[in-house]
């Protein structure tokens, strides 16, 4: 297609990676199988948007296993990896950590008990995080068809994600049409912004109660960075020859309240329609 599935692929921009791998191929049961084992140090980067600096996150220690299988036009795959990331100088929970540390003091005993919970849900500065992934794609005649589905699961809270997409194309001749539809959604609930200014400002002040309250309403931002979207997309391909195609691909995003996290660099955001259209041309030479 025109570009990988955003739901899926954009969210593991893997910049570099350096390893090894060792496969083994064999044939059994009419079918090609063949297992891969990798290990190896990669970065994921982001680029500088909507006031943030540009992200450069390392990936230590990725490895994992990658089972496949094939036969008459039908690919079945599986991956199991695990690796270890943080967000390096981006990491904003020292800071958190130290403020909300200080609203446990407050002598208002709801503000210091949703501190400390806030406080005990803040993201280490590291975490393992583990990826399972499975994949099918089927190409026979005229019909071309593709499916993955992948979970990530972590102890940071930005690493929990059920993420999922299908296409369906047909040929035409020298053209191809298809329809792609996806899904990206965080597994870990919400973190409601706490109320704190009300119930501060009568006993400490209104400068008190506002910085509590930025305090508080940040944690809960760092916690909420969460990718929630649906996708929908029409995409054309044409063969002009052997070596060069042109593609021109359409995807619609609905994106929830709070899910434009990880993806759209938009945290806190409401509920938007995004739109995106793509033209490209390959060739081999």
């Amino acid at each position: 297609w025109a570009r990988p599935d955003m739901n899926i692929y954009a969210g593991l921009s893997v910049g570099a990676l350096d390893g090894a791998d060792l496969a083994y191929q064999w044939q059994g049961g009419g079918a090609r199988w063949q297992a891969k084992a990798f290990i190896g140090n990669g970065r994921i980067r982001t680029p500088a948007k909507n006031g943030q600096p540009e992200g450069d996150f390392p990936l230590d220690i990725v490895r994992g296993l990658n089972i496949q299988r094939e036969q008459d036009g039908l690919i079945l795959q599986g991956t199991l990896a695990r690796t270890r990331t943080g967000l390096g100088a981006a990491y904003p929970g020292g800071v958190l950590g130290q403020g909300l540390a200080q609203a446990q003091l407050v002598p208002i005993p709801q503000v210091a008990r949703e501190a400390a919970q806030l406080a005990a849900r803040l993201d280490p500065e590291h975490g393992s995080v583990n990826y399972l992934a499975l994949g099918a794609s089927f190409e026979r005649s005229d019909w071309v068809l593709a499916a993955e589905w992948a979970r990530l699961t972590s102890r940071l809270s930005y690493a929990n994600q059920t993420l999922a997409y299908a296409s369906v194309g047909r040929r035409i001749g020298p053209a191809t049409a298809y329809v792609t539809a996806g899904t990206a959604r965080s597994t870990r609930a919400q973190t409601p912004e706490p109320q704190w200014a009300a119930q501060i400002a009568p006993v400490f002040g209104p400068f008190a109660a506002q910085a509590l309250q930025v305090l508080g309403s940040g944690a809960a931002l760092s916690l909420n960075n969460q990718l929630r979207q649906q996708s929908l997309g029409l995409g054309l391909r044409w063969d002009i020859d052997a070596q060069m195609a042109i593609k021109l691909q359409w995807d619609r995003f609905a994106v929830a309240a709070g899910g434009a996290g990880p993806l759209w660099m938009l945290p806190g955001s409401p509920a938007a329609r995004v739109r995106v259209l793509t033209l490209g041309l390959d060739f081999v030479f």
